[in-house]
């Protein structure tokens, strides 16, 4: 049985984000990802969002990055927003 505890510092990233990447954003269309970014936006998320695509691109003033690798920054919260047979 595990009995460690933790305070709540260390879920602070889950909870209060200052960077979201959003995996999944097309800048063709309205997607499911494209959804959740413009949410999170629409809602006054004030942290720095990087929407994810392989193809790249840019959607609503935002660059869209190849990869998670590719964000230049630390990230706090990652959404997975494909399909389940594209996440390996």
């Amino acid at each position: 049985m595990y009995t460690k505890r933790s305070d709540s510092s260390s879920l602070k990233r889950i909870f209060e984000p200052r960077s979201i990447a959003v995996v999944g954003v097309s800048s063709e269309g309205f997607g499911f990802g494209r959804g959740i970014l413009l949410s999170l936006k629409k809602i006054g998320f004030d942290g720095a969002l990087y929407p994810v695509n392989p193809r790249g691109g840019a959607v609503d003033g935002l660059n869209i990055y190849e990869n998670v690798d590719a964000i230049p920054s630390t990230i706090d919260l990652g959404i997975i927003a494909v399909p389940a047979h594209l996440v390996p």
